[in-house]
Protein backbone atom coordinates (compact mmCIF):
# COMPACT_ATOMS: atom_id res chain seq x y z
CA UNK A 1 0.00 0.00 0.00
CA UNK A 2 2.80 2.43 0.88
CA UNK A 3 4.51 1.69 -2.44
CA UNK A 4 1.33 2.62 -4.32
CA UNK A 5 1.11 5.88 -2.39
CA UNK A 6 4.66 6.93 -3.27
CA UNK A 7 4.22 5.85 -6.90
CA UNK A 8 1.20 8.17 -7.00
CA UNK A 9 3.27 10.99 -5.48
CA UNK A 10 6.00 10.43 -8.08
CA UNK A 11 3.45 10.34 -10.93
CA UNK A 12 1.96 13.66 -9.81
CA UNK A 13 5.40 15.27 -9.49
CA UNK A 14 6.50 13.94 -12.89
CA UNK A 15 3.49 15.62 -14.49
CA UNK A 16 3.94 18.82 -12.48
CA UNK A 17 7.58 18.89 -13.59
CA UNK A 18 6.32 19.87 -17.05
CA UNK A 19 3.43 22.10 -15.96
CA UNK A 20 3.48 25.67 -17.21
CA UNK A 21 0.32 27.05 -15.60
CA UNK A 22 -1.36 27.18 -12.20
CA UNK A 23 -4.37 25.33 -13.63
CA UNK A 24 -2.18 22.46 -14.87
CA UNK A 25 -0.67 22.04 -11.41
CA UNK A 26 -4.06 22.14 -9.67
CA UNK A 27 -5.63 19.75 -12.20
CA UNK A 28 -2.76 17.29 -11.80
CA UNK A 29 -2.93 17.38 -8.01
CA UNK A 30 -6.71 16.86 -8.10
CA UNK A 31 -6.20 13.77 -10.28
CA UNK A 32 -3.81 12.27 -7.72
CA UNK A 33 -5.06 13.48 -4.31
CA UNK A 34 -8.30 14.39 -2.58
CA UNK A 35 -8.77 18.10 -1.86
CA UNK A 36 -8.48 19.32 1.70
CA UNK A 37 -9.29 22.99 2.29
CA UNK A 38 -7.60 24.50 -0.78
CA UNK A 39 -8.13 24.21 -4.53
CA UNK A 40 -5.93 21.10 -4.46
CA UNK A 41 -3.75 19.06 -2.10
CA UNK A 42 -0.25 17.58 -2.35
CA UNK A 43 -0.06 14.47 -0.22
CA UNK A 44 3.64 13.79 -0.57
CA UNK A 45 5.07 16.16 2.01
CA UNK A 46 7.86 14.44 3.88
CA UNK A 47 8.92 12.29 0.95
CA UNK A 48 12.13 12.32 -1.06
CA UNK A 49 10.64 14.61 -3.73
CA UNK A 50 8.77 17.82 -3.04
CA UNK A 51 6.28 19.99 -4.92
CA UNK A 52 8.50 23.08 -4.85
CA UNK A 53 11.35 21.10 -6.45
CA UNK A 54 9.12 19.96 -9.32
CA UNK A 55 7.99 23.56 -9.86
CA UNK A 56 11.57 24.84 -9.86
CA UNK A 57 12.51 22.11 -12.37
CA UNK A 58 9.63 23.31 -14.58
CA UNK A 59 11.03 26.86 -14.53
CA UNK A 60 8.73 28.41 -11.92
CA UNK A 61 9.93 31.00 -9.44
CA UNK A 62 9.04 30.71 -5.78
CA UNK A 63 9.50 32.32 -2.41
CA UNK A 64 9.18 31.57 1.30
CA UNK A 65 9.78 28.14 2.89
CA UNK A 66 9.19 24.55 1.73
CA UNK A 67 6.06 24.25 3.89
CA UNK A 68 4.60 27.61 2.75
CA UNK A 69 5.42 29.24 -0.56
CA UNK A 70 4.01 31.12 -3.50
CA UNK A 71 5.08 30.05 -6.99
CA UNK A 72 4.62 32.04 -10.18
CA UNK A 73 4.18 30.50 -13.64
CA UNK A 74 5.61 32.05 -16.81
CA UNK A 75 2.38 34.00 -17.42
CA UNK A 76 2.64 35.60 -13.97
CA UNK A 77 -0.18 33.62 -12.34
CA UNK A 78 0.50 32.50 -8.79
CA UNK A 79 -0.32 29.48 -6.65
CA UNK A 80 0.22 29.23 -2.91
CA UNK A 81 1.23 26.06 -1.02
CA UNK A 82 0.48 25.87 2.72
CA UNK A 83 1.43 22.56 4.38
CA UNK A 84 -0.08 20.44 1.59
CA UNK A 85 -3.00 22.65 0.56
CA UNK A 86 -2.64 24.39 -2.79
CA UNK A 87 -4.56 27.58 -3.58
CA UNK A 88 -4.97 29.70 -6.70
CA UNK A 89 -3.44 33.12 -6.19
CA UNK A 90 -1.16 34.57 -3.56
CA UNK A 91 -2.69 33.60 -0.21
CA UNK A 92 -1.00 35.46 2.59
CA UNK A 93 -1.54 34.07 6.10
CA UNK A 94 -3.78 36.23 8.27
Amino acid sequence: MADAFWKNVDASLDRIGTATTVDEVIDSLNEHFEKSSGDAFFGGSGGDRQLYEALIDAGWTWSDAVYHFAAKDKAGKVLTYVEGDVYRGDQKPS
